[in-house]
């Protein structure tokens, strides 16, 4: 799970400043972020497989984004904003705590 996608609830919250400040923060943690990610992913990848690995990360992270967007639209038309909020929040809350849990990502070198 992305860092920036736990501010993604104070998105909601009621003011003129708070969602500058949130994407601000969104933008200033991604390209960190995304450095990470992509250092490690070389770093545990054989030197022929980097390609494959890099288009399967891309495919498996981008690939759903569209389906996500119609998802959360039918969500809020469905049920509401604070609703579909709350539930989003829970899903990547679950998300945040089965990748900490995982003995996988705990044993990864």
């Amino acid at each position: 799970m992305c860092l920036e996608a736990a501010l993604v609830p104070l998105l909601f919250v009621p003011g003129t400043v708070t969602p500058g400040l949130v994407y601000g923060a969104m933008f200033l943690l991604h390209p960190t972020w995304a450095a990470v990610v992509m250092a490690y992913r070389l770093r545990v990848a054989p030197d022929e497989l980097i390609g494959r690995v890099q288009s399967v990360a891309t495919l498996l992270s981008l690939g759903p984004v569209p389906f996500a967007f119609l998802g959360v639209g039918f969500a809020l038309q469905a049920f509401g904003t604070t609703p579909s909020v709350l539930a989003l929040t829970g899903v990547m809350v679950v998300v945040a705590v089965g990748s900490v849990a995982s003995p996988a990502v705990r044993a990864a070198r």
